[in-house]
């Protein structure tokens, strides 16, 4: 299903919560659909965060159990080269788990926070 499908059916679903129960009706519908947006959020930093931990003893252990390579090979620079790729990756994802925090905030504040008509 492309994203313009996925809309329109939520737009067609919302006119007939707006045909059967009027704009309160759809308004709550919103609200519920923001508020399952948050809990999603929240799932998904709680499993990007578990992945990360677990990759980090999986990375750990293969860098330690991979043999040492002799510093005049060509295989020790690949060997360096994907070891600090990979530790910098890490440090990228833990801006994303930020990244992730910060929008679950935002989705709260704004099911919380009261609007003016």
């Amino acid at each position: 299903m492309t994203l313009i499908e996925k809309y329109t059916k939520y737009g067609k679903e919302l006119l007939a919560v707006y045909a059967t129960g009027g704009a309160s009706a759809v308004r709550d519908r919103y609200k519920m659909d923001v508020e399952d947006g948050n809990v999603n959020v929240v799932l998904g930093f709680i499993v990007a965060a578990v992945v990360m931990a677990i990759g980090v003893v999986i990375l750990y252990n293969i860098e330690a159990g991979t043999p040492a390579i002799p510093d005049n090979s060509s295989w020790h620079g690949i060997q360096t080269s994907l070891a600090t790729t990979t530790q910098s990756g890490y440090g990228l994802l833990a801006i994303t788990l930020i990244i992730m925090a910060a929008v679950g905030i935002l989705g709260a504040l704004y099911v919380l926070m009261p609007r003016q008509k």
